[in-house]
């Protein structure tokens, strides 16, 4: 009988010696290969259809995640597609692409999706929860039986979760902490803007990334700061914002460079409490990053 906690995943650079597995912590994920069939239209007198074929595969999905540190730095380059330099991260124009191996380890059985590229990136920080992360995976080439030999891998990172009531703090617009206002909850999501498409001559699809487009929420009690906070939305003032999350050795500081707040005023019912509940949507600029992440290791 097949047990979802023998299933492992394993990632590594796409190409790599299968010596280099890592084997990547998670807590879902919906990573599959499906097909896309056609079927003859062709009109025959005894009204019975003829068989369908294959005309296109597919391979991929989303992996669930709880943050922690150092385990995810690799996939943090290939959402970005850029690479850790002097310890920044920073959205670049590298397609960075891994080989995903899913094994059901019951049965022995592994299937191998090639030239993984990470089309989207969440993370979610609520109060008294823990921080969570989603990627989306496409990959191309798909090996449904591959064949253990010389494969080696490495055991999963072993730091501790982070939560958002012990390890997310420092949260700043503007660059300096907002005093008066509760927050309750935020998110961020980097979406890569990927396409496919496919050749003549093969079933395989190939993808192409497309402009890095970053969304994120803003939850805060309703307050005279939060008020202030949500004219920006009116006036179309962006706002920098930065949040840290460390586990009191190592931390990661996200930073939006210019957020474009949008949201309404709060209301509510009897006895509730209100809240302004913001996105916001990242623009560029001259003088500063995008998107970045800059770690402490």
């Amino acid at each position: 009988m097949a047990e979802s906690n023998r299933v492992r995943i394993a990632y590594k650079a796409a190409g790599a010696p299968v010596t280099g597995w890592k084997t990547l912590r998670r807590t879902g994920d919906s990573l599959t290969v499906g097909t896309e069939t056609v079927v003859s239209d062709e009109i025959r007198s005894d009204r019975l259809r003829g068989g369908s074929k294959v005309v296109t595969q597919t391979a991929g999905g989303t992996i669930d995640f709880e943050f922690s540190a150092t385990s995810y730095d690799e996939i943090l380059e290939a959402a970005f597609m850029g690479a850790w330099t002097n310890n920044v991260l920073e959205i670049g124009t590298t397609t960075v692409k891994l080989d995903i191996l899913k094994s059901y380890l019951d049965e022995a059985r592994h299937v191998l999706i090639e030239n993984c590229e990470i089309s989207n990136l969440q993370i979610t920080m609520d109060a008294a929860s823990k921080i969570t992360g989603q990627i989306t995976v496409m990959g191309t080439t798909i090996d449904d039986d591959y064949a253990i030999t010389t494969d080696a891998f490495a055991a999963p990172g072993t730091s501790l979760i982070m939560d958002s009531s012990n390890n997310l703090g420092s949260i700043q617009v503007d660059g300096s902490p907002v005093a008066g206002v509760c927050f309750t909850g935020m998110g961020l999501t980097l979406d890569n803007g990927h396409s496919s498409d496919q050749c003549l001559g093969t079933a395989t699809q190939q993808h192409w990334k497309g402009s890095a487009t970053v969304t994120g929420t803003v939850a805060m009690r309703s307050s005279a700061a939060a008020f202030t906070l949500w004219e920006n939305t009116i006036t179309n003032t962006p706002v920098k914002l930065s949040y840290v999350l460390t586990d009191g050795a190592k931390s990661y500081t996200f930073e939006v460079a210019a957020a474009h707040l949008a949201g309404d005023l709060p209301s509510g019912g009897l006895d509730a409490i209100l809240s302004f509940d913001l996105t916001f949507t990242a623009a560029t600029g001259a003088a500063s990053a995008y998107l970045k992440v800059t770690r402490v290791p």
